[in-house]
């Protein structure tokens, strides 16, 4: 009987020991994304786009979740952050629409209730180091400010 209660107690700690513990700091960087972004400016490898599109630009982050919004042209997924670099970075791993299955490579910037975001294509392996989108760079630059509720 002894024994079976240490069988049990030994595998309750090495599944509490796998439960992976959430990084505070992760967390933190992550609920600076939360709610609904309309974007103020998108430049598109040096060109850019008109403010009719811009006005119909929206990033929508839920958790780990996305929703980004460019006229009829929805696309879903999840990201991943890393704030612990030089430069902040994103990454899209994209769920549905034209890229599915892609992942895309960016960085990012959060101030307050504005955000930037340079990436790189979709599938492209090459992470932005500055926030531009020059011509034949193949990048895009966004600025985006908060909604309110």
């Amino acid at each position: 009987m002894k024994w079976q209660v240490l069988v049990a107690l030994a595998v309750g700690l090495l599944m509490a020991a796998d439960t992976p513990k959430e990084d505070p700091a992760k967390k933190k960087e992550q609920e600076k994304l939360q709610g609904i972004w309309q974007a103020e400016s998108f430049e598109a490898d040096g060109n850019p786009l008109p403010e009719e599109a811009v006005k119909a630009c929206k990033f929508t982050f839920k958790d780990e979740k996305y929703t980004f919004e460019l006229a009829d042209m929805k696309e879903t997924g999840t990201i991943k952050l890393d704030s612990g670099k030089d430069m902040a970075t994103i990454d899209l791993k994209i769920g549905d629409g034209n890229d599915k299955d892609k992942t895309q490579l960016g960085i990012y910037k959060v101030d307050g209730d504005t955000l930037k975001f340079c990436f790189a294509q979709p599938g492209v392996t090459e992470r932005p180091k500055e926030f531009s989108a020059p011509a034949c760079s193949g990048r895009l630059y966004m600025t985006f400010k908060r909604e309110k509720k």
